[in-house]
């Protein structure tokens, strides 16, 4: 089911308005600054060297409402039990634990949220700390949870992947949607021999061959960057690039880009891809 807009969801759980979980606040860290700076000696001048950004957590308070029967209810359906198909504090932290991600190399578990603006959106990270009290230690009505979550990057990307078909003849291509620059990924299906993808002003190239029936995925998806056969099989080993590694590849927004491809052997079963999630600076 689409997110009504306020509400957020890890996993298969959903918190936030119509649910038991309500958010009290989301206090955002935004991101710190890794500086490189250093002083010139017997001077009173400070230079400055490469900055780059840490994301920082982000807390959620969340009202956990105890959703229990009241004696009138439980006299007039005489029974003592009831069983109620709510999610509950006990899942809210089953999905925090994250248990189906948390021993991967790697591996993320998205934080979504729609907006006031409609559009859903979400955090890449996984769940940190994990605290919660008793609103009174008898017949608590709510329990307040502190719930962390450790961003991979200091951005917020829309829960959609878009893409398009890119031609061998140079065409021009442009993001309508966000504020901030996107990560990309290429899928090229072959046959195709030594693919040559050109994305702006950088080259990305492969020295391999695309048999028919096969897929290469180029990404620079921080959370999965990598070259991979649809095999399974690493050829990062086989980019002969002469622009910096994939960490440098984004799609700007606002800005018009000029793509296309080529390379030897390649026919009409032949394609290549541009796939990326819209990224924005801030949440709505």
């Amino acid at each position: 089911m689409p997110l009504e807009i306020g509400q957020f969801q890890i996993g298969n759980l959903v918190m936030g308005p119509y649910t038991p979980f309500k958010i009290e606040s989301i206090d955002i860290g935004n991101y710190d600054i890794n500086a490189q700076d250093f002083q010139n000696v017997l001077s009173d001048e400070l230079r400055f060297g490469t900055d780059t950004l840490k994301p920082n957590p982000i807390q959620l308070t969340i009202n956990v409402i105890a959703n229990r029967s009241l004696p009138n209810i439980t006299a007039l359906v005489r029974s003592s039990t009831i069983t109620y198909v709510d999610p509950t504090l006990s899942d809210l932290q089953r999905e925090w634990r994250a248990e189906d991600i948390r021993l991967q190399w790697g591996a993320l578990k998205p934080l979504l949220f729609r907006g006031t603006d409609g559009v859903t959106r979400q955090f890449y990270g996984r769940p940190g700390k994990f605290t919660y009290k008793m609103h009174r230690q008898i017949q608590s009505e709510y329990y307040q949870v502190v719930a962390e979550f450790r961003r991979a990057d200091t951005l917020c990307y829309s829960d959609t992947e878009y893409y398009v078909t890119l031609g061998n003849s140079p065409a021009n291509y442009a993001r309508v949607r966000g504020d901030a620059p996107s990560w990309v990924r290429f899928i090229i299906n072959g046959p195709i021999q030594n693919p040559v993808i050109d994305f702006g002003t950088q080259q990305i190239s492969l020295n391999t061959t695309i048999p028919s029936g096969k897929a290469v995925e180029i990404s620079s998806y921080p959370w999965s960057r990598r070259i991979i056969n649809s095999d399974g099989l690493s050829l990062a080993a086989y980019n002969t690039s002469p622009d910096p590694y994939l960490d440098r590849i984004k799609f700007h927004p606002g800005v018009v880009t000029q793509m296309s491809w080529t390379g030897t052997g390649y026919n009409g079963s032949t394609s290549v891809r541009l796939f990326w999630h819209d990224a924005y600076q801030v949440m709505m």
